[in-house]
């Protein structure tokens, strides 16, 4: 059982680090010098269109290694895991994502630029790009170890983005010196 967890656990992690499965980066179309705080409801809208196709890459990610666990909970079925993955991309199709709803209260206490914030995301993206990339219904179970190895050895957190967490705690976590 906690053999099942940690690969749950490593396949979960995958997927919410694995923002995208493709070579993507986000521009957001504001002044890049701005802090976060300042920003008008206009412009919030726009940097968070930009990032809505990002978000379903997530979710298609998400899907994927929920997939893969339920793969290695039917003993291997790669049959299984591409089931799982079809029913959980029909239910993304259906989901709908509105900028208008966004909770930005968060960024009002956030001391960073969208330029900083910008490279963040798109670092962070490059790094869910190489761990999404080793994920598949074809993996092996030597291959999901292997990445999930990799994934306690490194930090999913590039540098631009710790940089920010004394900035903006509540986005970014807590500069915990890691």
């Amino acid at each position: 059982m906690r053999s099942e967890t940690r690969l749950l656990v490593a396949a979960t992690l995958a997927a919410v680090l694995a923002g995208c499965g493709g070579s993507r980066t986000v521009h957001f179309p504001v002044d890049h010098a701005k802090p976060l705080p300042t920003l008008t409801a206009d412009e919030l809208n726009s940097m968070c269109n930009e990032m809505v196709g990002e978000a379903k890459d997530a979710f298609s990610v998400s899907c994927l290694a929920q997939a893969v666990t339920k793969k290695f909970a039917a003993g291997g079925s790669e049959q299984a895991c591409q089931t799982a993955y079809q029913e959980c991309m029909g239910k993304l199709q259906t989901t709908q994502l509105d900028c208008k709803l966004a909770d930005t209260s968060k960024l009002q206490s956030c001391n960073v630029t969208v330029g900083e914030y910008e490279t963040c995301t798109n670092d962070m993206l490059a790094y869910i790009d190489r761990m999404s990339s080793k994920m598949s219904c074809s993996m092996s179970m030597e291959d999901l170890l292997s990445l999930q190895k990799e994934m306690e050895n490194g930090s999913p957190q590039p540098a631009s983005c710790k940089a920010l967490a004394p900035k903006c705690p509540e986005i970014f976590g807590a500069d915990d010196g890691n």
